[in-house]
């Protein structure tokens, strides 16, 4: 009986690290760090804050100024948002979007950026200056990871080149 007990508790033990939070992230190879004074793709900044949301609040890149450039997603518009994304993503449906960051502000300079968007050559690459921030997502089994936001101050603070 003993040994019938012993087996058990070390199934048990085996399944709760098999079924464990193992919330790992996988990053690129190609990962460019954060480069506070120049200019950053929105790629390397999506990555280099993806994290769980345990990490988050403590990261000290999180409410650092910072400009990224990349493109606007056009559906996203469509539904009222404003997203940053990688160039092959720029039409993609909102859902099927792999990575991407959400533009926030003040309601008064959030909508005027959605009526400076509507009326931008999209096509071109934009550039924004803002925070750095992040939203934490919904989790999905044990874990919750953060998706990145850029808050912008002024409408100026987004363009196209």
């Amino acid at each position: 009986m003993n040994k019938i007990f012993k087996i058990i508790l070390f199934f048990i033990a085996l399944s709760g690290f098999a079924c464990g939070s193992d919330c790992s992230i996988d990053k690129p190879k190609n990962l460019k760090p954060i480069d506070w004074e120049g200019w950053n793709y929105m790629y390397d900044v999506y990555y280099n804050s993806l994290m769980e949301c345990s990490e988050a609040g403590n990261n000290p890149i999180f409410g650092r100024e910072i400009k990224i450039y990349g493109w606007i997603n056009k559906p996203s518009i469509e539904d009222g948002k404003s997203v940053l994304v990688k160039e092959n993503e720029k039409n993609y449906e909102f859902g099927h979007l792999t990575q991407c960051m959400f533009i926030t502000a003040p309601s008064d300079v959030y909508i005027a950026i959605i009526q400076k968007l509507n009326v931008s050559d999209l096509s071109k690459k934009c550039y924004v200056k803002g925070t750095l921030g992040y939203i934490c997502l919904p989790p999905t089994g044990s874990c919750s990871t953060t998706s990145t936001s850029i808050y912008l101050e002024s409408v100026d603070d987004i363009y196209f080149e």
